[in-house]
């Protein structure tokens, strides 16, 4: 028994490691990426994830298919943005003005729209879940997941 007890120890002490390595690099961007969009508001396919990019002029960026996973956008302008098909979960868009941007096929799972300004907006097709938050979020004139205008006066939940 001790032979293979003491066989499983080098094979926990691997495994801790690599998890630990992954782990650490899940929430590190490319520097070079974030200077691009800082620059050119251009950066489609960017990993931008954990990046803090609170109260950033972002309007009308391509940020298509970008990782943006636990990003900090709190107060960001992305009104008009193209962020479809983004990665967006666990990110904080509190206070975020998304206005006109183009989220289809976003991933929201897990984000932060709290107090958000969403007016005509595009999230047909968009990935929610329960614990996405939009309250307060202004949705009015917002294309909803499934395609469906949200009324005007939407807040915090679209109104069809």
């Amino acid at each position: 028994m001790k032979a293979s007890r003491s066989m499983l120890l080098p094979i926990i002490v691997v495994v801790l490691v690599v998890c630990t390595l992954y782990a650490v690099g899940v929430y590190a961007f490319r520097p070079d990426e974030l200077q691009k969009l800082k620059t050119t508001k251009q950066c489609p396919n960017c990993d931008l994830t954990g990046a803090n990019l609170v109260g950033m002029d972002l309007g009308n960026a391509n940020l298509l298919a970008a990782d943006l996973n636990n990003a900090n956008l709190s107060t960001a302008d992305l009104a008009s943005a193209n962020l479809s098909y983004a990665i967006l979960a666990n990110a904080n868009l509190t206070g975020a003005d998304l206005n006109g941007a183009d989220l289809t096929h976003a991933n929201l799972c897990y984000t932060n729209l709290t107090a958000a300004s969403l007016r005509y907006a595009n999230l047909t097709g968009a990935i929610l879940n329960k614990d996405t938050n939009f309250g307060g979020a202004n949705l009015s004139g917002a294309i909803w997941i499934h395609g469906h205008k949200c009324k005007e006066g939407s807040i915090g939940q679209c109104n069809f």
